[in-house]
């Protein structure tokens, strides 16, 4: 009975406890390694960027139809009818270039200012999910006059 185990584990690639001694780690040619080396560091980069967040008023209603612009172009996208929002971009795309991701809110002027909220992409470790106050404007139910509104933000490149 014993042989038959023995030659079933054999088949499987096992073999017994007395062949079992440690055999020294092989080394790899050069150019694999290199190539392995290549593979990690590919892989150990991000596919994409991605922030996500919550746009509230000043109180604590969410924010609906809020513009959000990324480092003064004309990419971004709109908050959702609960105030959320995502944006996926490419790590290597031209406006984050700098290790410095700039995100302007643009909401109603009649009801909120403009903000802006910097965030440093290369040191911080992808953020956990933003939260950010809208700040009312003064006697907003004096303002009179007519308001042009921005251009909807595009969305930014994700590859």
């Amino acid at each position: 009975m014993r042989r038959w185990v023995l030659a079933g584990l054999a088949l499987l690639g096992w073999q017994p406890l007395t062949s079992c001694a440690p055999k020294p780690p092989q080394q790899l040619p050069a150019q694999a390694q290199a190539q392995a080396t290549a593979a990690d560091s590919a892989a150990a980069q991000p596919q994409q960027l991605i922030i996500r967040g919550q746009v509230f008023d000043g109180a604590s209603k969410t924010a609906a139809q809020v513009n959000i612009f990324i480092n003064g172009t004309p990419y971004g996208t709109v908050t959702d009818e609960q105030g959320r929002f995502e944006l996926r971009m490419a790590p290597d795309w031209a406006p984050l270039a700098g290790g410095t991701l700039e995100l302007r809110f643009v909401g109603n002027p009649f009801d909120f200012k403009e903000q802006t909220l910097s965030l440093n992409t290369r040191t911080t470790p992808p953020p956990v999910p933003l939260v950010v106050r809208m700040k009312s404007v003064p006697r907003r139910g004096q303002v009179v006059g007519k308001v042009q509104m921005t251009a909807p933000p595009v969305m930014p490149p994700r590859k």
